[in-house]
C-alpha cells in the first residue's frame, strides 16, 4: 500500500526516511535477490518548533537536516521511502459488498466519500482487500486516505533535500512492515503495536497479518517530557535525560508522572480496542510489541504490562535483518533499535 507510489524503484538501495517531530531518522537498506541488509542509519536532531503535531513549521531547517544527516552517514542514495501519521491521515476497515479487485477499484471511490471528512478531490486514497468478512456477501476492505496537500507537501520536502520519494505509507504499516519481517505469529493471535514517537502514537492491532484496528493517539513522548520539565522545574534537555535515565534515584523521581501520563495513554489503547471489542468481537490480545524513541521512556514498558495485563516486548527490528555490526559500534543495539522501527519498515518496501 502507499498514497503515493511512482512503482519505478531499480535502484537495488533504498532508504527509509523517518521525519519525526523531535528527531529524523534513516536507515538503508540494499538488496541482493531476496536478502536485505542494512548498510547504513543515522539519526538527526531537530531544533524545538520545527515540526510541531506533525506539521512543518520550518522547511528550511528540515530539509537542511536531513541533507546534513545523509551527508554526516555518507548515504548517498536517493530513492527514499517515507511515512506519515497523525490528523490528516484516516484508516479505516471498511466492509464492502464482495466484488473483483476491478470492481473494488472502482467503488472505493464511493465507499471512501462515506468514511472521510474531507472531499474525494482532495485526499490520496488507497486500499486493501483483506479477505471475506463474517457477513455473508461482504468482504472487508482496509481504507487508507490522507489529504492530498499533507502529501504533496511531504513529498516537496524530500524533493527539496535533493531526494527522489518513490512512496509515501503510513507510519502504522512502516511499523508492522518491520515487526513481521522479525517476528512470527500464531494463527489467529492478536498483536499490539504500539510505537510511541514524540507527539502520536500509533496503535496498531494484527490478527493474521491483517489490521483490525489502527489508530494515533496525541500522548506520546512529549507529553511525558513535557510533565517532567514542569513538575522537577528542568530544562528540557534535562528532562529528556531523566526520562531516559536507568538510575533508581530518577525513576523513582518519574514514578508519579509515569502514573499521571501514562494513564491518558493507556485509556487512548484501551478506548482503540473498546471499539475492537465493540464491532468485531471479542479483542484479546496475546501481546504487546513497543517501539518508537518513547520505548526507552523510564518504567513505560512494565507499567503498559501491569496495565493492560499481557507481555510487553521492547522491539528488535533488527533481530532477523542482517547488518554490519560495527554500524551500532557507539551505540547499543537494542538501545537505538525501537526508534528505527519506521525507517526500516519503510525501506524494506
Amino acid at each position: 500500500m502507499g498514497l503515493f507510489d511512482t512503482f519505478m524503484r531499480s535502484d537495488p538501495t533504498v532508504v527509509g526516511i523517518d521525519i519525526g517531530s523531535h528527531a529524523i531518522k534513516v536507515v538503508e537498506v540494499s538488496r541482493k535477490g531476496d536478502r536485505a541488509t542494512v548498510s547504513n542509519y543515522g539519526v538527526g536532531y531537530l531544533p524545538p518548533d520545527a515540526i510541531v503535531d506533525g506539521e512543518v513549521m520550518d522547511s528550511e531547517i528540515v530539509v537542511e537536516c536531513i541533507q546534513d544527516l545523509l551527508n554526516e552517514r555518507g548515504i548517498s542514495g536517493k530513492n527514499v521511502a517515507s511515512a506519515i501519521s497523525g490528523r490528516s491521515v484516516i484508516v479505516k476497515r471498511i466492509q464492502m459488498d464482495q466484488m473483483s479487485e476491478e470492481e473494488a477499484a472502482d467503488a472505493i471511490y464511493w465507499e471512501a466519500e462515506q468514511h472521510v471528512p474531507y472531499g474525494i478531490d482532495e485526499i490520496s486514497l488507497d486500499y486493501q482487500i483483506l479477505g471475506d468478512s463474517e457477513e455473508e456477501g461482504k468482504m472487508d476492505v482496509l481504507l487508507v486516505a490522507a489529504k492530498r496537500e499533507t502529501v504533496e507537501m511531504h513529498t516537496a520536502l524530500l524533493r527539496d533535500a535533493g531526494l527522489t520519494p518513490y512512496v509515501v505509507d503510513v507510519d502504522s504499516f512502516a511499523v508492522q512492515n518491520s515487526f513481521e519481517a522479525n517476528y512470527e505469529s500464531e494463527e489467529g493471535e492478536r498483536v499490539l503495536l504500539l510505537n510511541v514517537g514524540s507527539s502520536v502514537t500509533n496503535v496498531n492491532l494484527l490478527r493474521n497479518g491483517a489490521p483490525l484496528i489502527t489508530r494515533d493517539l496525541s500522548v506520546a513522548g512529549s507529553a511525558f517530557a513535557d510533565e517532567v520539565q514542569r513538575t522537577l522545574e528542568v530544562d528540557r534537555e534535562e528532562a529528556l535525560k531523566i526520562i531516559q535515565s536507568d538510575s533508581e534515584e530518577d525513576q523513582e523521581r518519574i514514578s508519579p508522572i509515569l502514573e499521571t501520563v501514562g494513564q491518558d495513554l493507556l485509556l487512548g489503547i484501551e478506548r482503540s480496542l473498546s471499539y475492537l471489542k465493540g464491532n468485531s468481537g471479542a479483542s484479546d490480545v496475546s501481546r504487546a510489541i513497543l517501539s518508537g524513541g518513547g520505548s526507552c521512556l523510564a518504567g513505560l514498558q512494565s507499567y503498559l504490562s501491569t496495565r493492560l495485563g499481557i507481555p510487553v516486548d521492547i522491539a528488535n527490528p533488527l533481530k532477523e535483518i542482517e547488518y554490519d555490526p560495527n554500524l551500532f559500534a557507539d551505540m547499543e543495539v537494542d538501545r537505538i533499535g525501537p526508534s528505527l522501527m519506521v525507517a526500516l519498515g519503510l525501506a524494506l518496501r
